[in-house]
């Protein structure tokens, strides 16, 4: 019977949904050093919704915070931690996880956030 949900979420996807590529951090040892390499798991059709965002102007340099929902299929590969990059409306951003995804029967919503320093 949730096939008209999975309709719905398609729908939305298609509408105003984006993609979105998730990269799981790790470590390899490269020579004497350990280096952190990023293993891609998966690229997803995707919908974001924004919820807050700060700024703070500063010195030596203004810092801008926002955090949002990333809607994704229920079979999607992502765990807190996890590097996004959310490809939608012509723009690329890149997230990071903040925690487990919540899981439904047709979808999975998982808050991200991103910090930058500009």
């Amino acid at each position: 019977m949730l096939w008209r949900e999975k309709a719905a979420f398609e729908a939305l996807l298609r509408g105003f949904g984006g993609e979105a590529e998730v990269y799981r951090r790790g470590w390899t040892r490269d020579g004497d050093r350990d280096a952190e390499v990023r293993e891609l798991r998966g690229r997803y059709r995707c919908l974001l919704s924004r919820w807050s965002g700060t700024g703070t102007a500063g010195e030596p340099a203004a810092e801008n915070r926002s955090a949002a929902r990333l809607y994704l299929p229920e079979e999607a590969d992502i765990k807190a931690g996890d590097c996004v990059i959310v490809r939608q409306r012509g723009a690329a951003e890149s997230f990071t996880a903040a925690g487990q995804p919540e899981k439904y029967p047709v979808y999975q919503a998982v808050a991200v956030r991103k910090e930058e320093i500009v």
